[in-house]
């Protein structure tokens, strides 16, 4: 072999195990996404889901919200009338006074259950050491818990400026609408989720996105 092929195949030999090393111990992303996917669908779809988390929720909540500043407490509960999905209704009260300032309704199920429900398997799906894991999911449930609880605390507020400041107030109503849309929009969610895991599970250490990577060119290749 001339030197020069010798020196280049030495090379590729080369870059090959250094690939190698970079990819070793972590779990190619579609084997990720794959096992992920199916404890989510084990999780979300179980039979029991809906009937013990918007309790657990409630509760939760109202050792959290006993008081939100300046007198105002916001209470969550299962509706007594259930005349539509909502599995969650929620009151703010004002110190001094018997009746609430505003009342809504929602469902919390879908608002909170399934972000914790991603995280937690997605943290199963991940190639760590056990108590790592443990930890991990610990930590990943209590932080899918707080950002829930930041946007129904977020929506409690803006009710409670609608209120104090009247129906025609244009700031309020835009602050309100602002809060609202946030709340039942997917994407912030979404970006939840995927932070919470990327601070607990370090993806780029555990998952290897080269075979994605090497599936998307030869996509590309075929057309």
């Amino acid at each position: 072999m001339p030197p020069g092929n010798a020196r280049e195949a030495g090379g590729a030999i080369g870059t090959h195990a250094m690939d190698t090393e970079r990819t070793a111990g972590r779990k190619p992303v579609y084997l990720f996404l794959l096992q992920a996917l199916l404890v989510y669908l084990v999780f979300y779809l179980g039979p029991s889901a809906k009937s013990y988390y918007p309790p657990l929720f409630h509760a939760e909540a109202n050792a959290v919200f006993r008081a939100l500043g300046e007198g105002r407490v916001v209470r969550l509960r299962t509706p007594v009338q259930r005349n539509d999905l909502s599995d969650t209704e929620m009151l703010g009260y004002v110190k001094g006074r018997f009746e609430p300032r505003f009342t809504a309704r929602f469902q919390i199920h879908e608002r909170g259950y399934w972000p914790l429900v991603a995280v937690l398997s997605m943290l199963l799906a991940t190639p760590l050491p056990w108590r790592r894991r443990l930890l991990g999911m610990a930590v990943g449930a209590l932080l899918a818990n707080a950002f829930t609880l930041v946007q129904v605390a977020a929506v409690a507020l803006a009710y409670f400026g609608a209120g104090a400041a009247g129906v025609d107030d244009p700031v309020s109503k835009r602050t309100l609408a602002a809060a609202e849309g946030m709340f039942n929009s997917e994407i912030p969610r979404v970006l939840a989720v995927m932070v919470i895991w990327s601070i607990v599970a370090r993806p780029a250490q555990t998952i290897d996105a080269a075979s994605l990577k090497t599936w998307l060119a030869g996509v590309r290749q075929r057309r």
